[in-house]
């Protein structure tokens, strides 16, 4: 039986996988770099830490690793600027969060910094519903690694057989489906409803 649900947070709680890729397009650019292509970003970059991102962008000849701490730095603060510019209280997670927190474990596990990922969820609304938050702080080897979710899952007190998990990214799905939780696959936050999670968990429940 499912008693938990583990939420990703970028591209599944908040839309917020487009404030990512602004955030770090502009800091290539302030450091004299070309952005990233929106089709790149979605195909290899989504859903990896920016440690990761760049760590990539220097082994393809992208970025120097000279100005990598400077460009990780820059990228962090517009990310939490744009934040604060775009981030709005979103209602209808909000609804369906209270409803879940009383039937079920729940928590965000994320491949943000703890810093951007307590400032999306106060922003918008959620955080007082997640007293279990894994960031890519907590963890040594983030997505598409499953460590984050298994930390997570010990954190509650739970086997993978009592889990769902919630993801959308490549990488998320990646670090879902290792652990052998039940996974549910979305394309949007638009796509994470009560009805459809809860279709989902009388699924995995047969």
């Amino acid at each position: 039986m499912i008693k938990a649900v583990l939420f990703d947070l970028d591209g599944v709680l908040v839309d917020s996988r487009e404030w990512h890729y602004k955030a770090l397009n502009r800091a290539l650019d302030i450091n004299g770099y070309a952005g990233i292509s929106r089709e790149d970003h979605l195909t290899i970059y989504d859903g990896l830490p920016t440690k990761k991102k760049l760590e990539q962008m220097v082994a393809k000849g992208i970025i120097n690793q000279k100005d990598v701490a400077r460009i990780s730095a820059d990228k962090q603060d517009l990310t939490l600027d744009i934040i604060s510019d775009n981030a709005k209280l979103e209602w209808d997670k909000i609804g369906m969060l209270n409803y879940m927190q009383q039937q079920y474990k729940i928590a965000v596990v994320t491949n943000c910094i703890r810093k951007t990922t307590e400032h999306i969820l106060m922003r918008t609304g959620l955080s007082i519903y997640f007293k279990t938050i894994i960031t890519n702080e907590d963890i040594r080897h983030p997505k598409p690694h499953a460590e984050p979710y298994i930390t997570a899952m010990a954190c509650l007190g739970l086997g993978p057989a009592a889990c769902l998990i919630v993801e959308d990214s490549e990488h998320g799905i990646k670090a879902a489906e290792t652990t052998g939780a039940h996974v549910m696959k979305v394309k949007s936050p638009a796509e994470v409803t009560l009805g459809n999670l809860m279709e989902t968990i009388n699924k995995c429940n047969c």
